[in-house]
């Protein structure tokens, strides 16, 4: 396995390989290039990225003057004389865009933190709201709905936090591209650079050899399409946890990144191994957006009022939604028992989650099942515990949240799965198709939410187009 200095080295060198290729054939190379839809945002490096810009899309390459070239030398003088001056109208372009970025994330940066400093100060008012219900009144149901209201609070306040910071690091990115765009096209030191650099990777001595155009086409569209990849993950990463995101949101935004992955699994040109492309961003843990308080509550509710299951929202439960061992196996002992039309007996409930754990070699707290299930049959182990009326439909109420939090534990794995993929060195278009399948489970997933009602499209085909 090769380090990220190498991968590095190794896209960069594919990347000139390409440039110098097309300078010096334009019109052997540059079909090639056409034909298998390597685009400027396949490139890492910003010279070179934009140098194949203005030769491809900007159409140099068949240039009329070019193409009309009497000789090699005269058509290769043209050519980088053209392009010289058509990069510094692109990079200036660039570095206007970037700095255009970089003020709007600066604005977002700020509204976030306003919206993390606002759900704090919400989160601090429950928790003195719970702290009163508690010490004056603890047996009062509205102590129980004080805590929950607080944990909602809470919960609210942690991924407005995480929004903020991922706001901020947005925004000094952005702002470090547009500083060192804005440095480099000022620099007339960088300028005799870029001038020095097209002559050279144009010279046979220093410049590749055309007839290997084909091959450095497709080392710079594999390392393209692994960027776009990771990229495609950390952004839908960001939206399946964004406050405020609604099932129907969660999942559109699976079925774009979906769309967006066909978009590069339908990209032209053979499959081959490459270096594998350094991670660029950290995953958020998952276990950060564990609700185990929420999902003991939901399990309590389901031992002493088990119709749930068959009558309202908590159907559409799966083990899979719960992020404790212990609450999925006693989830999937619970759904038998219903299925089977038996009692919700404690010592039958833990010893049914016990077994299938054991056959699927995981380990299991047996002690915390049955005070589980005690708690739900006996409510007087518990006083300050949830009304009758209460525990009879908080796994109604609660389980779609279960639901969504699940659906971000999935995505989060994916994505995950797709980093780790293409750190080995895994084929990129190999990512995409394993990538795809697992967004496609996610989105059946999300669908079971009941506020998942989104436009169909009857022509939609993500997971298999």
């Amino acid at each position: 396995m090769f380090g990220a200095s190498e991968a590095r080295t190794a896209r960069l060198c594919s990347e000139q390989a390409l440039v110098s290729a097309l300078i010096r054939d334009p019109a052997s190379v540059g079909p090639i290039a056409l034909a298998s839809a390597v685009a400027p945002r396949d490139f890492g490096n910003v010279w070179f990225q934009q140098m194949y810009g203005a030769l491809v899309e900007d159409g140099l390459w068949h240039h009329p003057y070019v193409r009309q070239a009497a000789t090699e030398n005269e058509r290769v003088r043209t050519l980088c004389f053209m392009l010289y001056q058509r990069l510094q109208t692109r990079m200036q372009a660039l570095a206007d865009g970037a700095l255009a970025e970089a003020d709007a994330a600066a604005r977002h940066a700020e509204l976030a933190v306003r919206r993390a400093e606002f759900a704090h100060r919400q989160a601090e008012e429950a928790r003195a709201d719970t702290e009163w219900w508690l010490e004056n009144a603890p047996d009062n149901p509205m102590a129980m709905d004080a805590q929950a209201w607080e944990a909602q609070a809470w919960a609210r306040a942690s991924i407005s936090v995480d929004d903020a910071e991922r706001a901020a690091q947005g925004r000094d990115e952005s702002a470090r591209r547009a500083a060192s765009l804005g440095k480099t096209v000022a620099s007339d030191q960088a300028w005799a650079r870029a001038w020095d650099a097209v002559w050279k990777i144009a010279s046979p001595e220093h410049g590749a050899a055309p007839y290997y155009g084909g091959h450095y086409v497709r080392q710079v569209l594999e390392h393209g399409i692994a960027q776009r990849v990771h990229q495609v993950g950390e952004d839908l990463m960001a939206k399946v946890h964004a406050p405020g995101a609604g099932a129907a949101q969660q999942i559109a935004d699976i079925r774009a990144a979906m769309d967006q992955l066909a978009a590069e699994q339908v990209r032209t040109g053979s499959v081959e191994p490459i270096l594998p492309t350094a991670a660029v961003a950290d995953l958020e843990n998952p276990e950060r957006w564990e609700a185990l308080r929420t999902e003991g509550q939901v399990m309590i509710s389901l031992v002493a009022h088990p119709e749930q299951l068959a009558h309202s929202d908590a159907a559409g439960l799966q083990p899979c939604d719960m992020s404790r061992p212990e609450h999925a196996y006693l989830l999937a002992a619970v759904i038998e028992q219903q299925t089977l039309g038996l009692e919700m007996d404690p010592y039958q409930l833990t010893q049914r989650a016990w077994a299938a754990a054991q056959h699927d070699g995981t380990t299991v707290d047996t002690g915390y099942l049955f005070n589980m299930t005690m708690t739900a049959r006996h409510r007087e182990l518990t006083p300050h515990g949830p009304s009758p009326q209460q525990l009879a439909r908080i796994a109604r109420e609660q389980a779609p949240s279960l639901i969504a939090l699940s659906v971000q534990r999935q995505a989060a794995t994916v994505i995950a799965q797709m980093r780790a993929h293409l750190e080995q060195g895994v084929a990129p278009r190999d990512v995409v198709s394993s990538m795809r399948s697992g967004l496609a489970h996610v989105e059946q997933q999300a669908l079971r939410h009941p506020q998942a009602h989104i436009d169909q499209d009857a022509h939609y085909q993500g997971a298999t187009r």
